[in-house]
């Protein structure tokens, strides 16, 4: 891969020096613009004027998905069209919820910007959610309309008849607001946002409504500031690789695109098409899961041989731990300089960065906190630790104001805070300033009253060579309440010729762990089962094991 002369500094000046501004208390001097280009964009880019909204390269792609495409021009028109139907002939008012349970689409992201500029909150519904997930969604934000892709038009009308609302379909939504004149800009308006749902490790996953600024021009500004501190500087193509319902994807995407950027959807990941992409759309800045490095590496030699990939800059990757190996795999071929880790939450977006280049000095670390936020360490009650000591981590915004609520249930916002500071639920350590993951305080395994992480199991398991994936969890034991099992699968060349690990990986476990930290019992399976974000269904593989017990973790 050929690389630009500057690109080790460009991209560390920009975390470092473009940080300050995506945190700090914000006021527009100059009136923000809908789709701007960043202060490096290309010169050649011509700004015009449409009812008072600047825009930059009026005739250049903005959104693309297979073979069609919509200009900034064309982009912004359909934005406030769709906006301007919302709150109008659909009467969704200031502060309302819609959803849309869609797959990768342009019409999506288009009705998430349409949200943001019209004062709506849009509800993106994970399309692999059953039925009856889905309908609680809806059902829970409070949805007063559901927009669907035609896949999902038959679940989004029985989920609007069951709930009382209305539905409609993308396309028709399209061509029903062709028509509409779009109704000016309100910069001065309160703006809409994503409510994402998380998933919990019981019951049903949490609406996040994030902390927004008071205006919709301190949205768009905030938004920019934010991707600038990422690297996402609009200066390019941004590739969407994942599915545009998970926080990060989407977020991300409309940093940049916002910023300025040509940002190409793919339908789904396929690794050879994905680096095909790059090189023909000559991507700039993308962001993938460890489940994508996976599969990128594991591609046939005359794959990646063919592979340029000179026009990255960026690739950001996090939602879930990734193997050593596959990250020093990635590093060798994208180079340090273009890899960025980073570490946060739906809740509050990305709290910690770190380079490629750090990562190999400090290998495992999820980096430091980016300028504006402060990482603490405590113990189960509540008190700081030492340096280096194992606990809950805890993430505080500097304005001193908690960032964001669960809808509709202040016991959970409490009960996720300590005053204005916010626990994702990782258990880590700090080592002069840098932050190390052990795992989730949910999924931590009690064993004879001991606490064990299973992250920390899980890491030394896939160092083994004949281990592609594992999961560790706590199941049931009549003498020590929980003791450690893990589920594993193994990579290609071992999956005939190895039948029975088990023995072999728990005396492996006992050179790197404790004892009482191993595996007591092993399963080894085809796959793991993963979600779309990459993040592992532990309940799939734990929940069989409490079924007939009354305590469940």
């Amino acid at each position: 891969m050929t690389r630009p002369a500057n690109a080790v500094p460009t991209l560390l000046g920009t975390l470092v020096e473009a940080a300050a501004p995506a945190v700090a208390p914000l006021s527009i001097v100059t009136p923000p613009r809908l789709f701007a280009g960043s202060s490096n964009a290309d010169p050649n880019r011509d700004s015009i004027g449409a009812d008072g909204v600047g825009m930059v390269g009026g005739d250049r792609l903005a959104l693309s998905l297979d073979a069609r495409s919509v200009t900034v021009t064309e982009l912004e028109r359909r934005v406030r069209q769709k906006a301007t139907w919302l709150r109008g002939d659909a009467g969704i008012p200031a502060g309302g919820s819609i959803a849309v349970l869609a797959d990768n689409c342009i019409e999506a992201i288009e009705v998430l910007i349409a949200g943001l500029i019209g004062s709506i909150w849009v509800v993106p519904v994970n399309t692999q959610l059953t039925p009856q997930e889905a309908a609680y969604v809806v059902g829970d934000a409070r949805c007063r309309l559901i927009l669907a892709d035609d896949k999902h038009a038959t679940l989004a009308r029985n989920i609007a008849s069951v709930r009382g609302i209305t539905h409609l379909g993308l396309t028709a939504l399209h061509e029903h607001c062709d028509a509409i004149a779009p109704a000016p800009l309100d910069m001065d308006a309160p703006p809409g946002g994503r409510m994402v749902y998380t998933s919990g490790t019981t019951g049903f996953p949490k609406g996040v409504r994030r902390h927004n600024p008071p205006t919709v021009g301190d949205a768009l500004t905030a938004q920019r500031a934010s991707g600038l501190a990422l690297g996402l500087d609009g200066v390019g193509t941004h590739l969407m690789t994942g599915p545009w319902y998970h926080a990060a994807v989407s977020g991300y995407g409309l940093f940049d695109l916002l910023n300025g950027a040509h940002v190409h959807i793919l339908r789904r990941f396929d690794a050879t098409s994905a680096l095909a992409a790059i090189d023909r759309l000559q991507v700039t800045h993308t962001h993938m899961v460890p489940t994508m490095f996976e599969r990128l590496v594991r591609l046939p030699d005359e794959v990646k041989g063919a592979f340029d990939g000179g026009s990255l800059r960026l690739v950001l990757h996090g939602a879930a731990p990734i193997r050593p190996e596959t990250k020093a795999a990635i590093l060798d071929w994208f180079g340090p300089d273009v890899v960025v880790e980073y570490w946060g939450s739906s809740e509050v977006g990305t709290v910690s960065l770190i380079s490629g280049a750090d990562w190999l000095q400090h290998p495992g670390s999820v980096g430091r906190p980016i300028d504006g936020w402060s990482v603490t360490v405590r113990d189960e009650a509540g008190t700081m630790v030492a340096d280096g000591t194992v606990g809950t981590l805890f993430c505080e915004h500097r304005s001193g104001v908690r960032r964001f609520a669960y809808h509709g249930d202040d016991a959970k916002t409490d009960a996720a805070h300590i005053d204005a500071k916010f626990t994702p639920g990782d258990v880590g350590w700090v080592d002069d300033g840098y932050i190390y993951l052990a795992g989730r305080a949910s999924n931590m395994i009690i064993s004879g009253g001991v606490n064990i992480y299973p992250a920390e199991v899980e890491a030394v398991l896939t160092r083994h060579p004949a281990v592609l994936d594992a999961a560790v969890f706590g199941v049931p034991d009549d003498e020590w309440g929980e003791r450690v099992h893990a589920v594993i699968s193994l990579t290609l060349a071992d999956r005939s010729a190895r039948t029975d690990l088990s023995d072999e990986l728990i005396e492996f476990c006992r050179l790197y762990l404790a004892r009482y930290k191993c595996p007591r019992s092993i399963d080894i399976v085809g796959s793991l089962p993963r979600r779309d974000d990459g993040k592992l269904a532990i309940r799939t593989l734990r929940d069989p094991y409490w079924a007939d017990r009354q305590r469940k973790i």
